[in-house]
């Protein structure tokens, strides 16, 4: 099996980038981990772990339920803990539902990093002005610049065989 990008090097290199951003004062460095409770959240919680042990920051971890629809708990729980950076994993619709509780509890979005389940449609749901600041960790390019997508536009859409809207093409679920 070829080695490819995992959550877990995802989350290493959230940690990483965030490590970058707080220089010196990694150590002080609060990390809230938002998550929905199931195996999807639940995996990059044994590399989050082990990276605070090593690291030195520190991390609290913020679990909301199926479907994820209700953060309120979780996000005032986070907003009482006041990190400095908030790691979320979440899918679709529980970003757009993250990123309103936050504003609403008066986080800013420039703490805010998610992980790449968060595309153009949620950013039009969350509303672009509001959007700003929102950071993702992705292992996929979207666009349609990218190679692959451009020979699918040319091999099926093209000639009349692609399925779906075409404007879809761009989305970054479907680079994945």
């Amino acid at each position: 099996f070829p080695l490819g990008p995992t959550y877990w090097g995802q989350a290493a290199n959230m940690v990483s980038y965030i490590k970058r951003q707080a220089g010196a004062d990694f150590k002080k460095t609060k990390i809230a981990y938002l998550y929905i409770d199931y195996p999807l959240g639940q995996e990059p919680i044994p590399v989050l772990q082990e990276l605070q042990r090593r690291e030195g920051f520190a991390l609290s971890m913020f679990p909301y339920p199926l479907p994820g629809n209700d953060m309120s708990s979780a996000i005032s729980q986070l907003r009482r803990f006041q990190p400095d950076w908030i790691v979320h994993w979440g899918i679709g619709p529980m970003n757009v539902v993250a990123v309103k509780e936050l504003k609403r509890n008066g986080i800013p979005l420039e703490k805010f990093i998610t992980v790449n389940w968060i595309n153009e449609v949620d950013i039009n749901n969350i509303g672009p002005g509001a959007a700003k600041g929102i950071r993702r960790s992705t292992i996929v390019a979207s666009g349609t610049d990218q190679a692959l997508v451009q020979e699918i536009g040319r091999e099926l859409y093209d000639k009349g065989r692609g399925a779906g809207d075409r404007k879809l093409l761009s989305d970054v679920y479907y680079a994945n």
